[in-house]
């Protein structure tokens, strides 16, 4: 359909080779949403004080470390940083968001709210 090959393109800013309007399911979901503020109050209402400027360097350690399969390990390496190190940020970033990152369920609101950002970034 000529609709959703327009929609693909206008969401497949991807590295990708080639991108399926069928496997864009959460970019399809987002559209669905009223507005750019709605989906900001979204990710803010998940991410919370890790918004503010001041916290950047634990919101860059979360978005590695869930970029990691949430493995502290491959993560503290990629950023360069001794495991304990990055055992004592995510520790932050539990105590800042009042979760734990041990649950799945706030793992995956994590990751559907660095989504949004992404998602927001690439319609800007």
């Amino acid at each position: 359909c000529a609709e959703h090959a327009r929609q693909a393109l206008e969401l497949g800013r991807t590295e990708a080779p080639v991108v399926h309007y069928e496997d864009m399911v959460v970019a399809q979901l987002f559209r669905r949403v009223r507005s750019r503020q709605e989906l900001e109050r979204m990710a803010a209402r998940i991410l919370g004080p890790l918004l503010r400027p001041e916290h950047r360097e634990l919101l860059d350690t979360l978005v590695c470390y869930v970029g990691s399969d949430c493995n502290a390990k491959r993560a503290a390496s990629e950023l360069f940083l001794h495991v304990n190190s990055m055992h004592n940020r995510l520790g932050r970033i539990e105590r800042l968001l009042g979760r734990s990152l041990k649950d799945w369920e706030v793992i995956f609101d994590v990751m559907l709210a660095l989504k949004m950002r992404d998602y927001l970034k690439q319609m800007e």
